[in-house]
């Protein structure tokens, strides 16, 4: 990656001498910074201010993904709710506690754009208290609050799936002139567990998902994790499932990122995302940042692109405020992307094939059987068609060959035979008019020759 950017990012410095900074972040984290500059790391536990002084303080660690212009350029504004299960069988393998990290990282990806609330369950459904009623929006203060709700959580009682997703439903509703705002709504359900209490809650979603039509993402975790149910809720409602299994159940906040990467693909062109003034971390003072995301031709996000300037070519701008606040809802994504990503979760290259009705099962194989008659008959008529063309193409050359050979090897002796049985091949074949010296004659009935 670095080799094929840098020289893009050397020539746009030296054309715009008011660029500072040059950023490119794929999804997965790796960057290129140009021009570089040494990032000092520090403890965890050490203040997040981040600044150049005498001493200069120590800086936590630096991931361009939870930066604004980052999470404001890669993906549209959501209406997002996480229903994470807290019965008793997620204190095994440390399951809870990574479900709790991984619901952290997913609320620090969201920007002031986004709506944000956590659905716990166990036996019943319940929302933090601090929560409120409805959906939040996503500031600073707000993602502390969800966060600091699931901190302490301790897991206990049997499993519920019915009731979590009503209360998940009832919170959209609550929050409807909120949801109704944002370009998508996303349910991110997270259990390891079957269901203990309760009924299966697909009928339930298939009705109430109608308004709404979020997209929901399941993760079965653990080896006793029920999969057929969270697979077929993610496959009737737009979205990706995963298994994690105990042994890597670290990998599950690279998995629940995936729905970021299918909120970002996009196929057409999107504008540029404004961002600022505010003070850079790494010493240059004021500046604002214009950042867009890059797709593949197919519309796969690969990361986003960004440019710092220096806050004070925009003083005052009418112009930057307008694009700034500039922000429409892109097209529907495709369902050949949302394919390609189902496939590229290694299950099976069809997980969700079965989620079909069996009227709808049917149709597809009669749909099938009848395409494949057709195209079998289609390569036969096809293949005949050849050989009949090949074996007319063959008879006229051995035909004309033997007609040549007859008048070349025409004797005097046996040449009265040979001309009265070959009549028909010989019409159009040009005789001497002499013979020996003698002129010849050719009756009319084709016969025989006599001498003129």
């Amino acid at each position: 990656m670095a080799g094929s950017i840098r020289p893009t990012f050397i020539s746009n410095m030296q054309k715009f001498p008011f660029i500072k900074r040059q950023i490119f972040t794929s999804p997965k984290g790796v960057s290129q910074i140009y021009p570089g500059y040494k990032w000092r790391f520090a403890e965890p536990e050490t203040p997040t201010a981040c600044k150049l002084g005498d001493p200069p303080k120590d800086c936590p660690g630096f991931d361009p993904r939870l930066r604004g212009w980052f999470m404001g350029t890669a993906s549209t504004s959501k209406s997002i709710i996480i229903i994470l299960d807290v019965s008793s069988s997620m204190g095994a393998y440390h399951r809870l506690e990574n479900a709790i990290y991984a619901t952290r990282s997913v609320i620090n990806y969201l920007t002031e754009k986004d709506y944000v609330g956590i659905v716990l369950f166990n036996a019943g459904a319940f929302t933090c208290k601090k929560q409120t009623e409805f959906l939040l929006k996503a500031t600073a203060q707000n993602k502390k609050t969800l966060i600091d709700c699931i901190e302490n959580m301790m897991p206990f009682g049997s499993t519920n799936f019915e009731a979590a997703f009503n209360e998940t439903f009832n919170l959209f509703d609550r929050s409807e002139e909120i949801a109704s705002s944002t370009c998508d709504r996303v349910v991110l359900f997270l259990t390891d567990g079957t269901i203990t209490k309760g009924a299966n809650p697909i009928p339930l979603i298939r009705k109430r998902n109608i308004e709404y039509q979020a997209k929901i993402f399941g993760f079965s975790l653990g080896s006793v994790a029920d999969t057929e149910i969270p697979k077929r809720i993610a496959c009737e409602n737009r979205g990706l499932w995963s298994v994690i299994e105990d042994k890597r159940i670290q990998d599950l906040t690279t998995s629940m990122g995936s729905y970021y990467e299918y909120l970002s693909a996009r196929y057409e062109e999107r504008d540029a995302t404004w961002i600022g003034p505010f003070g850079d971390v790494t010493g240059l003072g004021n500046v604002v940042t214009v950042s867009t995301s890059c797709s593949t031709s197919k519309g796969r996000f690969l990361g986003v692109a960004l440019a710092a300037i220096s806050a004070r070519f925009i003083e005052n701008s009418t112009e930057f405020k307008e694009r700034a606040q500039r922000f429409t809802c892109p097209k529907k994504i495709p369902d050949e992307y949302l394919q390609m990503l189902r496939i590229e979760e290694g299950k099976s290259c069809n997980y969700c094939g079965y989620c079909m009705d069996e009227e709808s099962s049917t149709s597809m194989w009669i749909t099938i059987g009848t395409s494949t008659g057709v195209l079998l008959l289609v390569s036969f008529l096809l293949l005949l068609t050849s050989f009949w063309l090949c074996r007319k193409i063959y008879v006229r050359r051995k035909k004309w060959k033997m007609r040549k050979n007859m008048v070349n090897t025409l004797r005097y002796s046996n040449s009265w035979m040979d001309l009265t049985t070959s009549k028909r091949r010989l019409e159009k074949v040009r005789l001497p008019s002499k013979l020996g010296g003698e002129e010849l004659e050719l009756n009319n009935d084709y016969s025989s020759f006599r001498n003129i």
